[in-house]
């Protein structure tokens, strides 16, 4: 893991994917977006997306979901930001089912500034995003020559 100081860390932004496939989805989605921006650690909500229906990834046999890209600005450290969306999580209601499968409200982080985090619980730039269609369209709305923070890569369709 790269390691980063809270000096440094001062005005990171942040890209976060939520998702949501058990009704009410859009009241869940609305609860963790609004804990989020009303975290004192949250400098400024830079964009947040349109919701947008997706089929599931993984476990295909489930509600579509919706999904919704918040940027923010935070000086929180990955970890500590990792710990604060799972509070969001657990306060939004999320119930622990199985790998993949339905959940009230899902928190992920797909980019940190320009930073990598490789350690057990949690890998950043996050280690699937490019194979989840939902958050390439979501990146390609945010910023259409949108390219990855760590590599320099145009992320693409």
């Amino acid at each position: 893991m790269t390691r980063k100081t809270k000096a440094e860390a001062t005005e990171t932004l942040v890209f976060l994917v939520l998702g949501s496939n058990i009704e009410p989805r859009q009241d869940f989605l609305a609860a963790a977006t609004t804990a989020i921006a009303a975290w004192p650690e949250c400098v400024r909500v830079h964009y947040l997306s349109p919701l947008h229906e997706t089929e599931p990834y993984g476990v295909v046999d489930q509600a579509p979901f919706l999904n919704q890209l918040m940027v923010i600005v935070t000086p929180l450290l990955p970890l500590e930001l990792l710990a604060r969306a799972k509070q969001v999580e657990q306060q939004v209601g999320r119930q622990e089912t199985f790998p993949w499968g339905p959940r009230e409200i899902d928190i992920d982080i797909v980019f940190y500034g320009s930073w990598a985090v490789d350690v057990p619980e949690l890998r950043i730039p996050h280690v699937d995003y490019r194979n989840r269609q939902f958050v390439l369209d979501l990146l390609h709305e945010y910023d259409p020559n949108f390219c990855d923070p760590y590599t320099g890569e145009p992320v693409g369709r």
